[in-house]
């Protein structure tokens, strides 16, 4: 399913423009929609596919395989964030401050939670095991509030 989008949506749109350029990318017409999808959906969570589907409304001439390289541009640069699950799918996030995600074993749902790094303290558990942490990404499973009611 393909994230849905309101393009006659008068709210502010983010300045992809500046965020593409302070990132160091050229300003591409396929970068800047990819990217204002993904920072109006900030928060959602979709595959390379889902991106697809939802762009190619709007740009049919964009291909597959310019979605995926666009989209791997945009996460190497910090401008969108790629959530890898075991089964080694991506999803993309608009969201990139440090979150983590609650996700829901019925439906698939995800919902974003934040817990500040230092109420973790896994520092000391990585130096004791020798480990060089370089980020963490904690996934919680259970059930949304909408499969929990049924």
């Amino acid at each position: 399913m393909a994230p849905s989008r309101n393009l006659d949506n008068t709210a502010e749109k983010p300045d992809v423009s500046g965020l593409l350029k302070d990132a160091g990318l050229r300003i591409t017409p396929q970068r800047s929609a990819i990217l204002e999808l993904m920072q109006s959906l900030a928060g959602e969570h979709f595959s390379a596919q889902q991106v697809y589907e939802s762009i190619h409304t709007t740009h049919p001439s964009m291909s597959v395989a310019t979605v995926y390289k666009t989209l791997r541009s945009l996460t190497e640069a910090g401008l969108i964030r790629e959530i890898r699950n075991g089964d080694g799918a991506s999803l993309f996030d608009g969201n990139t401050e440090p979150h983590h995600h609650m996700v829901c074993r019925k439906c698939g749902k995800r919902i974003d939670f934040y817990v500040p790094a230092n109420v973790l303290n896994l520092d000391d558990a990585a130096s004791h095991a020798r480990f060089r942490l370089e980020e963490v990404h904690i996934e919680l499973t259970g059930l949304c509030s909408d499969c929990a009611a049924q």
